[in-house]
């Protein structure tokens, strides 16, 4: 996203594809950019309906989160976050 400069789902690949290493039965993927901090990129997901989903998602077990800044691009940071079971 940081090198391209927009946030989507997709410009890395097809989520599933990105994920099916893991074998997750469940996962889910939560993108933010502009917040500068972990706490405001959380603070936007938890406001968001969809976001807040995956982030009470119900046998979830493993979590990681990515950030990346990109001092040239509107946004100036990048974050990921994947859900899985």
């Amino acid at each position: 996203m940081a090198r391209n400069g927009e946030v989507s789902h997709t410009v890395a690949g097809d989520f599933r594809t990105r994920v099916s290493s893991a074998h997750p039965r469940l996962a889910g993927e939560n993108l933010a950019a502009g917040f500068l901090t972990c706490s405001e990129a959380i603070r936007q997901w938890d406001n968001s309906a969809g976001h807040r989903e995956n982030l009470q998602m119900v046998g979830a077990r493993r979590v990681g989160v990515a950030a990346v800044s990109r001092p040239s691009s509107p946004y100036r940071k990048f974050w990921a976050m994947i859900i899985t079971d």
